[in-house]
């Protein structure tokens, strides 16, 4: 399946009539042009028990059937797909917050090679600090304890090889406001 930038392969591996030396560490790699990708290791162990049937001791095969599924997402670009940054869902053209409060203002946005994400504010980049985070390779950015001065429009800007797209939205910090937060979507 392909979501985003990612494309999704389900690998079956099926071991019939599994023995001791089936047991070990198993792993999907993934090769072609470019470099391979790994899924994570699975480690098997088969078990062995004994059942007793008119006096005679028999070793049974404990697992009859293994079945492993392995799920690997696989980068757009790994295939050599290049795709310009977009929008994954518009950005909010306002955030209400009041004095105190966390704003929280997003952007998500896809495209390969993985776009870069910056956030600017009145012209100038805005930077990680003691009350500034960034979260989800910078798609949402956090103000905590918003001040009447952290009022104004933020521009999200992702770009790659392809291109670069920007959305803005307007933080309106306000003054003894009773509720927390409120948000007015795109029109």
């Amino acid at each position: 399946t392909s979501v985003g930038d990612m494309v999704t392969y389900i690998s079956e591996l099926r071991l019939v009539s599994v023995t001791n030396k089936d047991s070990g560490n198993y792993q999907c790699v993934v090769t072609s042009y470019f470099t391979p990708i790994q899924s994570k290791i699975v480690q098997i162990t088969v078990l062995g028990f004994r059942i007793e049937r008119k006096g005679i001791q028999t070793a049974v095969t404990l697992m009859r059937l293994v079945l492993i599924l392995i799920r690997t997402s696989i980068p757009l670009e790994f295939y050599g797909v290049s795709e310009a940054p977009h929008f994954v869902n518009p950005i909010r053209h306002e955030v209400v917050v009041s004095v105190s409060d966390n704003a929280v203002l997003q952007c998500l946005v896809r495209g390969a090679p993985g776009p870069t994400v910056t956030w600017v504010k009145n012209g100038k980049v805005v930077k990680r600090s003691s009350r500034i985070m960034f979260a989800e390779a910078g798609q949402v950015l956090v103000i905590t304890e918003v001040k009447e001065d952290d009022s104004d429009k933020y521009s999200c800007e992702a770009s790659n090889s392809e291109g670069t797209v920007r959305q803005s939205t307007e933080l309106y910090v306000e003054p003894g406001m009773d509720a927390n937060v409120t948000e007015s979507s795109p029109s």
